[in-house]
């Protein structure tokens, strides 16, 4: 976010996170993940370098004045207008799991866009481990809206082009 704003200055940034950590999911879990209920939520004793709080990742943030931080329940999200958020370019899914990912691109379904830069942090292309995660939700979220894309990079994280 912090990288995305800097090269983005004239643009706002906006961040939605309850900062509680993973969520328990209901699909397998890879091996050596990490991915477990609780995982990298503020205070998380494996990230000690990490804010401990809200006001500490407040104040990491405050000299990037273009990010709009909304500390809230990614399944909780209200329609974009009430954050203040008009037509979108880009967005950056960083949940790592299954649900949290149906839950972002449902509201990105509520946003006004027509073409949008779609990043998913862990995409994780060519390791079966993660088929059930963040690409499951992408595909399915792709096949029931009728998009077309073009996925410009498949690694451990991914950039698609959508087009709606």
């Amino acid at each position: 976010m912090r990288c995305i704003a800097k090269y983005n200055p004239t643009r706002k940034v906006f961040t939605f996170d309850h900062f509680q950590g993973l969520e328990q999911t209901e699909k397998n879990i890879p091996d050596g993940s990490g991915w477990v209920e609780g995982a990298f939520g503020l205070g998380d004793p494996t990230f000690p370098h990490w804010p401990q709080n809200v006001q500490e990742f407040r104040e990491l943030i405050k000299d990037d004045p273009n990010i709009i931080l909304h500390v809230e329940d990614i399944h909780q999200l209200k329609d974009p207008i009430d954050y203040q958020i008009g037509k979108i370019c880009a967005v950056n899914i960083d949940v790592d799991i299954y649900e949290p990912c149906i839950s972002a691109l449902k509201f990105v379904d509520k946003c006004i866009w027509n073409k949008i830069l779609l990043r998913f942090d862990d995409w994780h292309g060519h390791e079966p481990a993660y088929d059930q995660h963040e690409r499951l939700a992408c595909w399915e979220w792709l096949k029931k809206n009728q998009c077309k894309f073009a996925i410009l990079e498949n690694g451990s994280a991914s950039c698609l082009i959508v087009v709606r």
